[in-house]
């Protein structure tokens, strides 16, 4: 009778943590360890390591590769409070997919790692989207409160409360969409700062051209410089984004009629 040779078992399923690899580093943990592959974490720089059967793990080359490509993202991208949660869910899917037969694509094994990264990237985007509005209108409010202290009030000083007060509505505007505000998911900081910017400065523009038109006496010329009113109507002016561009239409087909009417004249 033949006698059958057992197949000798890879040097890595005997590790503990303690231990020295191949390459002489010192294991520190040992997170994953099956008759296919380990995973492992050395003292030297914390970092994850695995050795598998090439044999067994049909499709390692693409889960290795999956899994090196979003830990390098997560550390260049992620703050480190969020980078650890990345490595739990990026072992767990490939020491899964390691040890899987199933006929799936690879990169299904680490959904909930790549779900994880892109709500954390949208989170922070968001975050500091409405950080830099809440920064910029309260910025607003420094040259008002610096003409009156100065100069004291006059029509200037009117333009840029109204201007505070435009930027304000913008902020509330932004406030209500929050949670649905588009932001592209790999965008940077640089951008995201000047989109906020851009939001907030549109709405203290807006609450600004009120009081130039009503002192131009082109809108509300009958109230007469009501304050209450002005501050008012340019808080909606900066909530709503299309109140101002709708009244300069109007204004521009009534400049319109009067010159038909002057040159039929």
């Amino acid at each position: 009778m033949a006698m059958q040779t057992q197949t000798p078992l890879p040097p890595w399923s005997e590790y503990k943590p303690g231990d020295k690899n191949q390459l002489g580093e010192t294991i520190k943990t040992i997170d994953i360890k099956t008759s296919r592959v380990v995973l492992y974490h050395v003292k030297e720089d914390n970092q994850l390591r695995w050795e598998y059967d090439m044999i067994k793990c049909r499709n390692s080359n693409e889960a290795l590769g999956i899994a090196q490509a979003l830990l390098t993202a997560a550390e260049s991208q992620l703050p480190k409070n969020k980078i650890s949660a990345v490595r739990i869910l990026v072992e767990t899917g490939l020491g899964t997919a390691l040890n899987s037969d199933e006929e799936i694509p690879t990169c299904d094994f680490f959904k909930e790692a790549q779900l994880f990264m892109d709500s954390t990237l949208s989170e922070l985007a968001h975050l500091h989207y409405v950080a830099t509005a809440m920064i910029c209108t309260a910025c607003l409010s420094i040259p008002a409160i610096l003409f009156y202290i100065i100069i004291g009030k006059n029509d200037i000083y009117y333009i840029l409360v109204s201007a505070f007060f435009g930027g304000c509505g913008a902020l509330v505007s932004l406030l209500q969409r929050f949670s649905t505000i588009p932001l592209p998911k790999y965008s940077t900081w640089r951008f995201i700062f000047v989109r906020a910017l851009s939001r907030i400065l549109i709405g203290a523009i807006f609450g600004a051209l009120l009081v130039l038109f009503h002192k131009a006496g082109l809108i509300l010329s009958v109230l007469g410089l009501n304050s209450f009113i002005i501050y008012s109507l340019a808080f909606i002016s900066g909530v709503s984004e299309r109140m101002v561009p709708e009244l300069i239409n109007d204004l521009q087909e009534q400049l319109i009629i009067a010159n038909k009417k002057k040159t039929s004249e």
